[in-house]
């Protein structure tokens, strides 16, 4: 799953309809593992010139904040 929201975002980062899934609260912890996952390797991967930056998740800060205060609270 981790590949493919990947692949998602790098060959089209301006459809958010994925990411807006895996932020979403009432997603599986799943969704939100593996969005957790693939922006952790996107920042620690050697990057290729066509990727795609980090800096297209930025508008999304606060609901990813969101996310994670949702999870810290169901722990």
């Amino acid at each position: 799953m981790i590949e493919f929201f990947l692949a998602c975002l790098r060959l089209n980062p301006h459809n958010n309809e994925v990411l807006k899934v895996c932020l979403n609260l009432s997603s599986p912890a799943m969704f939100h593992y593996v969005l957790v996952k693939a922006l952790y390797r996107i920042i620690t991967q050697k990057r290729l010139a066509w990727w795609p930056q980090i800096d297209i998740v930025y508008s999304r800060a606060g609901e990813l904040r969101n996310m994670f205060t949702d999870t810290l609270n169901k722990v």
